[in-house]
């Protein structure tokens, strides 16, 4: 017995158990018990940890359909901001680990904020304190027993909303942000033709869309936008259902070039198309991302629901909890041998660029003469690359770049984590790919096994 079920049976309320076989390597916990029970994803609730003002935990429950908005939360609690409370934090203060929190039976009672669509419902699901186990409940009856208040959480998603009438995507597709739309990468049709960049983030992925874009051009420095000519294939498109998104998509010519941070359980086409992918050292993709969050601006931060960390140290945590990277190499490593894969140490492409175009042109198939390769060198080049900035900064709904000037083109560099990580948070980082990964990859990446 969970001490979330034991809270039910406590406060004496009627409830019903649901127990599915939990596969771990799910994309989204919350969907799949959508799936597996049967369950409309917006009568399933997914409990998420936020620290408000940098100070106190308070939990929100949202639709497993849906994204916690973090001004949404912070305004219902009478605070300043909101941010993903840390793993190890969520652990001591409930009890519970990511993909298993309850609502119910945490060590230490926090404020709680339900989205008001469960008023909607006679009864919810939340989970039960463990992966795989979910708690039917009155909606009412959660309020009492947790002490919440209904309010307005969900952060409005990006882009064209799916109509009343569509299916909603199997949970191997994730959970929709305005970063990532499950129904694009549900209904993709991949080509022979196609390429696929599967980095993690920060991983070198911009660098391998300029690349591909390229070579496959023969040297274009004339485009005006890279996710014009190599686009982000799951982001949402303000404005665009995602139906209009794949009419756009279709009327690309061959070979097209698509950017994505999924993993192989969720890339669409990973039997189809040409897969390549940089391994990034994890050091360095963490010391980047934090980077990228405090070049970001203000509008832009606010429309993806991300926050710039206060501190390094609550970066890598935030970066650990979040584990894109994790999931991203642990799914790609047992594939690197796939015919229609390429993997690529990203250190290889920094020491020896040259070496590493003829491998990716020799794995693609493509050609190019001895003068289009050398203007694929200089446009591919770091200086050109952070010469043109305006080209890979992306733009808002507003027009306005998503980076400050001087943003999002750094450095580039390897090894660049040793001027700002501790020894201790280099150590947590070693520590989870030690736990995560096999030995071989570990020696992949320069990374010590012991």
């Amino acid at each position: 017995m969970t001490p979330a079920v034991k809270a039910a049976e406590v406060g004496r309320i009627t409830f019903r158990l649901h127990e599915y076989a939990h596969d771990p390597s799910a994309a989204a916990y919350g969907l799949e018990a959508a799936e597996k029970l049967g369950v409309d994803p917006q009568r399933v609730f997914k409990t998420l940890v936020v620290e408000l003002d940098g100070r106190t935990l308070a939990v929100g429950l949202v639709p497993v359909s849906g994204m916690l908005g973090m001004k949404a939360i912070a305004r219902a609690a009478g605070a300043r901001k909101a941010a993903m409370a840390d793993e190890a934090e969520v652990r001591r203060a409930t009890g519970y680990v990511l993909g298993g929190v309850s609502p119910l039976g945490q060590k230490k009672r926090l404020r709680t904020f339900i989205d008001r669509s469960a008023q909607g419902f006679s009864t919810i699901h939340v989970s039960a304190g463990r992966r795989g186990l979910e708690l039917e409940i009155a909606p009412q009856d959660l309020v009492r027993l947790t002490g919440g208040v209904f309010a307005a959480l969900v952060q409005p998603a990006l882009g064209g909303q799916p109509g009343a009438d569509d299916t909603r995507p199997a949970a191997q597709w994730g959970e929709a942000s305005p970063l990532h739309d499950p129904w694009i990468l549900a209904h993709f049709e991949a080509r022979p033709t196609d390429v696929l960049i599967t980095t993690a983030p920060k991983a070198g992925t911009t660098w391998m869309q300029q690349i591909l874009h390229q070579l496959r051009s023969g040297g274009d420095p004339d485009f005006a936008e890279i996710d014009g000519v190599v686009p982000w294939l799951e982001r949402q498109r303000p404005g665009r259902d995602w139906r209009q998104i794949l009419a756009d998509f279709e009327a690309l010519p061959d070979p097209r070039v698509f950017k994505t941070h999924c993993t192989w359980e969720q890339t669409p086409g990973r039997d189809t198309a040409r897969i390549i992918l940089t391994l990034r050292d994890p050091r360095d993709c963490c010391v980047s991302f934090y980077h990228h969050l405090m070049d970001m601006t203000d509008a832009a931060l606010s429309r993806t629901g991300l926050t710039r960390p206060a501190t390094m140290d609550e970066h890598v945590s935030a970066w650990l909890a979040f584990g894109a990277w994790f999931r991203n190499v642990a799914s790609w490593w047992p594939r690197r041998e796939r015919d229609n894969v390429l993997l690529l140490p990203y250190a290889d492409l920094k020491a020896d660029l040259p070496a590493a175009l003829g491998q990716i042109l020799d794995f693609l198939g493509w050609t190019t003469t001895q003068a289009e390769r050398a203007r694929v060198l200089e446009y591919a080049s770091f200086s050109w690359m952070k010469a043109n900035a305006h080209r890979f900064v992306g733009q808002g709904e507003d027009g306005e770049p998503v980076f400050r000037p001087g943003g999002f083109i750094r450095k580039g560099r390897t090894g660049d984590y040793r001027t700002h990580l501790s020894p201790a948070q280099e150590a947590r980082i070693l520590e989870r790919c030690r736990a995560e990964l096999p030995a071989a990859c570990l020696a992949y990446l320069g990374l010590d096994a012991d």
